[in-house]
């Protein structure tokens, strides 16, 4: 039997839930609900549990955008966008959800012809296939791996990984901390995110691997098999610690319209850690984080950047990859080995990733 996937549709237009409904439903995805305010919506979202939200841009207005900030904090689902995408990565909405948006979908009033509905619903299905849904069933039980315990914390915590990313991105971290050992060098992660959903994302990450995931409020002490996430409206940045490095929250204006920015993050590696350090840069919109990048790698420090055909929106990326900043560019799933190598390069030993990447 096919596995079907629930899908909303939410627009301010009648008839464009009407045709969309009508669309998505020749396909193997079954339209559960169509809404136009944030009263249906709420109502949908509770009754029918949705795998998937199609939006229009046109109906994001604030009460609205914030109705789904607040759903989504609770329980993440994944969001396909209807509009320009050069409109919505300027919008206050894009600020707001940048961490749940996975695609957005050029269309317009006038356009709605079949290779729109096309790309909407290799969207919806690639939205549906995201690994970081809310598990349904219990989960095994937690089988740590070992790890290099002849690695004294002491030389574990001199070399720091960071990764950046934006839209799509909290997939792709999901991938990576999934297979990474539970005893490695210090991880810092900065998502394009509300900061009414960065907890979230990190207790979330923190009951998938078997790293200690937290948010950062203020300061924390980087140490091994620690993964720290950047505050939703701080900068977070490397400093030097009482023993090894700390991460510490920061304030100051945006940069490349984002706040936390990865560039913020990456520059800090730079200027710290020199070459004892690793910088990722995966999916997203934009550009922020590859000239950070740049400064890592001319700094010594070995660079990955994430491929096209993995990311979901092939930007911040690219943008590294032709300016020169990433030493790698690898698929998202290969990623978790090649820091593995590179933090060997830092450490003069070797780590392994984990071989128990598919809990849950």
């Amino acid at each position: 039997m096919v596995q079907r996937t629930r899908v909303l549709v939410l627009s301010d237009s009648a008839m464009d839930r009407r045709v969309l409904s009508r669309r998505l439903a020749l396909e193997p995805a079954l339209v559960v609900g169509a809404g136009s305010d944030v009263r249906s919506a709420r109502e949908l979202v509770n009754r029918a549990h949705p795998d998937v939200i199609v939006l229009d841009m046109h109906l994001l207005d604030p009460e609205f955008a914030t109705f789904l900030e607040e759903l989504l904090a609770s329980r993440p689902v994944p969001l396909v966008v209807l509009g320009s995408a050069r409109e919505f990565a300027g919008s206050t909405p894009h600020r707001m959800l940048e961490g749940s948006v996975i695609e957005v979908v050029q269309a317009s009033d006038s356009n709605w012809q079949e290779p729109v509905y096309e790309r909407l619903v290799q969207a919806v299905r690639r939205a549906a296939s995201r690994p970081n849904q809310v598990p349904e069933a219990t989960e095994p039980a937690r089988q740590g791996f070992p790890g290099p315990t002849q690695i004294p914390d002491s030389l574990l915590e001199m070399c720091v990984i960071a990764i950046g990313a934006s839209t799509g991105g909290t997939a792709a971290i999901e991938t990576i901390l999934r297979s990474m050992p539970g005893r490695c060098p210090p991880m810092v992660v900065c998502q394009h995110m509300p900061a009414s959903f960065t907890a979230a994302f990190a207790e979330r990450l923190d009951s998938l691997t078997d790293l200690t995931v937290r948010e950062v409020d203020f300061r924390v002490e980087l140490r091994p098999g620690t993964v720290a996430v950047a505050h939703g409206d701080r900068h977070l940045v490397v400093e030097p610690g009482r023993a090894g490095y700390e991460a510490v929250v920061r304030d100051g204006p945006p940069v490349h319209h984002q706040k936390p920015s990865v560039d913020v993050l990456f520059g800090s590696m730079a200027a710290v850690l020199g070459a004892r350090c690793v910088g990722v840069l995966l999916t997203g919109m934009g550009q922020d984080g590859a000239a950070g990048l740049l400064e890592m790698r001319e700094g010594g420090a070995h660079t990955i950047a994430q491929d096209e055909e993995t990311s979901v929106v092939y930007g911040m990326p690219r943008e590294a990859a032709e300016i020169g900043a990433a030493a790698e560019i690898l698929p998202v799933g290969e990623i978790a080995r090649a820091i593995c190598r590179a933090a060997h390069g830092c450490l003069g030993t070797g780590l392994e990733p984990s071989r128990l990447s598919t809990r849950g």
